[in-house]
């Protein structure tokens, strides 16, 4: 004899289907309008952040307009700004003291320097403990004809790996050779500056330090330069390399 389900009985087995489906459906929901919510959340973590970028970017720009302007117009001098920036190299870099622009207690500086003049002050400028170190040496590499780029580039590693070991703590810029007025020094030598600035660069990405292209610096330098094109008169220095620096470096920050 066969048995057959009476009717409540499907409905029982009915009801009892629609409520697991009602139960899998509302967890679904449930899981689908957490992620919904999360995503939202991280959205507008991602929006307050941009927004928070932007602000601290136009403040900065702010800033850097604010210090420019008080330079140009002789509000703000380069010595006062400069007082924690300490600057060694060759002649190029000279100038600065002969000039009196900044304090002689922060540039250790030498006509005719080379990597050799970097490394026997090393430890006088670790005794000054300087907040912003910039250097500029390479010239008299360039002019020394046997000299060639990877000899310079190695010398040099090996000092400023030793700088910043000894001062680990001080921002390191490392300036790019100066460029020359080639219609005044003639020496074929000088063409070489540019094969020296990308050895230059290099290095700095290998040793994690600051590297600065004086490119847009000397983008209106040829009334600066002296009768011999390499050297430069003292209006260059605060008209358009501390300028540049300072827009640049973000040295005032």
């Amino acid at each position: 004899m066969l048995i057959y389900p009476t009717v409540n009985g499907l409905e029982m087995y009915s009801s009892r289907q629609t409520d697991i489906r009602t139960e899998t459906d509302t967890e679904l929901l449930s899981e689908l309008s957490q992620g919904k919510v999360e995503n939202v959340r991280q959205n507008i973590s991602a929006v307050q952040k941009e927004l928070s970028d932007k602000q601290a970017e136009s403040q900065k720009q702010a800033e850097k307009k604010e210090l420019l302007d008080k330079l140009d117009k002789g509000e703000l001098s380069y010595r006062n700004l400069f007082k924690n920036v300490y600057i060694m190299g060759d002649s190029l870099v000279d100038g600065i003291k002969v000039y009196n622009i900044l304090n002689s207690n922060n540039l250790i500086t030498q006509v005719s320097a080379s990597l050799f003049h970097l490394n026997d002050n090393v430890d006088k400028m670790v005794r000054m403990n300087p907040e912003i170190l910039i250097l500029h040496y390479g010239l008299n590499h360039v002019e020394d004809v046997p000299q060639q780029p990877a000899n310079f580039i190695g010398f040099y590693t090996k000092i400023v790996t030793g700088i910043k070991a000894k001062l680990p703590d001080t921002r390191i810029i490392i300036s790019g050779i100066f460029p020359v007025d080639t219609d005044k020094a003639r020496d074929k030598n000088y063409k070489r500056i540019d094969d020296y600035n990308d050895a230059i660069k290099e290095m700095c990405n290998e040793l994690g330090v600051e590297y600065l292209d004086n490119t847009a610096a000397f983008s209106n330098a040829d009334a600066y330069y002296e009768a011999d094109g390499i050297h430069l008169k003292v209006d260059f220095y605060e008209k358009c390399w501390f300028r540049y620096i300072v827009a640049e470096k973000e040295i005032y920050r």
